[in-house]
């Protein structure tokens, strides 16, 4: 059985899933503010990040949170070459190169 929690991040206010088994938890979306998402991560087990789609609000913090845990980042193959491009995923319009 997994437990699931759910916290708000960025100016968006998209939702950071985490699915916790057996003390293994994997991350959904984590959308901005690496430092905090970090913090509320600390001490877990993280296996990996699950992204859902490409948006920016979705995706911001998903490199500082696989470089911190050692893990991989998922998505959908029809997702993948969106996520490595800013203009699709939105950051171009943020005025960032974030991929």
């Amino acid at each position: 059985m997994f437990t699931i929690e759910s916290v708000p991040f960025g100016s968006y206010q998209a939702n950071c899933y985490v699915l916790t088994s057996a003390g293994r938890a994997l991350v959904v979306d984590p959308g901005a503010e690496a430092p905090l998402l970090l913090a509320w991560l600390a001490g877990r087990d993280v296996v990996g990040v699950v992204l859902t789609h490409s948006h920016s609000d979705h995706i911001g913090a998903a490199n500082e949170v696989a470089r911190a845990f050692g893990v991989p980042i998922m998505c959908g193959r029809a997702d993948a070459a969106a996520m490595a491009d800013p203009h699709l995923t939105g950051f171009d319009e943020e005025g960032s190169d974030y991929a």
